[in-house]
């Protein structure tokens, strides 16, 4: 299992929304599954794979690709320490 982990927005403790591009009215246009997984995101400021696997309670190729996605809306940011 990969150790990399996931940001919301790419954002950092010192940014704020505009900073990101996006904002909560953004995530209010994602199916419901991916707004609950971005607010989700958002809420633990920095994830690692396994633990939004075990959150989403789905398989790891599943959550990848679903964080792949939302990377390419830049709702989150893959980084070294996580997303």
């Amino acid at each position: 299992m990969s150790t990399k982990q996931f940001n919301p927005s790419g954002a950092r403790d010192e940014e704020n929304e505009s900073d990101s591009g996006r904002s909560m009215a953004d995530v209010l246009t994602l199916p419901d599954s991916e707004q609950r997984f971005v607010t989700w995101l958002i809420r633990q400021k920095q994830v690692s794979l396994s633990e939004a696997v075990a959150y989403m309670n789905q398989e790891e190729e599943v959550v990848c690709n679903m964080l792949n996605s939302l990377s390419n809306l830049r709702f989150c940011t893959a980084t070294e320490r996580g997303w």
